[in-house]
């Protein structure tokens, strides 16, 4: 099997920089990857502000044609009322997501200690899993 060779930048004689193709192609998989794991975040985004006409169309549009920021205001406006308890829904968000993450390092430190230390049976089909 052939190795791909690398491609090496010079000027003046001396090496800027030199990479492989290979890597390049990891880089480009890898960006390609993560552009598709932002989509909910993007769309998300792009629904905050469409208008209400916008937001019962079907087929759904992925972005936004008309971007407004009428629902931020209506959010803002209706923070004075008990219409939207919004302080509450945002406290329930904020204490869900610590009480996961402290739970599951917990949890996960705990495990990774007795399966390092004890050395269980089947420790190793273990470790393959959580890779």
């Amino acid at each position: 099997m052939a190795m791909v060779e690398g491609i090496t930048v010079r000027l003046f004689g001396k090496r800027l920089f030199s990479f492989r193709i290979s890597r390049v192609l990891l880089y480009i998989v890898l960006t390609a990857f993560v552009l598709f794991t932002s989509l909910p975040l993007i769309y998300v985004v792009s629904t905050a502000f469409k208008p209400i006409e916008e937001l019962y169309l079907f087929p759904p549009r992925f972005f936004v044609r008309n971007p407004t920021l009428t629902s931020f205001e209506d959010l803002f406006r209706t923070l004075d009322t008990n219409a939207v308890p919004f302080s509450r829904n945002l406290f329930n968000s904020i204490f869900t997501t610590v009480a996961t993450v402290v739970i599951t390092v917990l949890f996960s430190s705990m495990a990774a200690f007795a399966l390092t230390k004890l050395r269980p049976k089947g420790t190793n089909f273990l470790f393959g899993l959580i890779m």
